[in-house]
Order: C-alpha cells, then structure tokens, then sequence
C-alpha cells in the first residue's frame, strides 16, 4: 500500500473506449510535466505510433515510470 500515494486521473477515451493517439499522448505529457512518478495505462490499438513513442520517451526521460497492457482483443 501505499498511503501517501495521489492518484491524477486523466481521461482520454470515450466513453465507448475509444480515443486518439494524439489525446492519449498529450495525457502522458500533462502527468509527466505535472509530478506523475507512474503512469498506468491498458490501451489496444492498430500499431507503432511515432508520436506515443515519443511521449512516453519524453515521460522516461523525466523519470516517470511507465506500465502499459496491451492486447486486450486476443
């Protein structure tokens, strides 16, 4: 546990699941630059995206740990 722990939720999706890259990109970005220490994030998608590859570089480079599932379809 940990009890001091704060919690940033940020959301990207709608409420059917569904969002951009660009969205989601940008949210790694804001907690990154806003004092996230985790970013936990469960995403499907179509492929490699430049761009999220870039901001969850850019999130490590600030020491943000970051935890990603993926596949979710199978």
């Amino acid at each position: 546990m940990a009890y001091d722990a704060k919690i940033m939720p940020l959301r990207v999706l709608n409420k059917y699941g569904f969002g951009s890259i660009t969205d989601i990109a940008e949210a790694i970005v804001f907690a990154a630059d806003h004092g996230a220490h985790v970013i936990n994030m469960s995403l499907g998608g179509g492929g490699e995206s430049k761009l999220m590859r870039e901001s969850i570089e850019y999130a490590y480079k600030k020491g943000v740990t970051i935890i990603c599932a993926a596949g979710n379809e199978g």
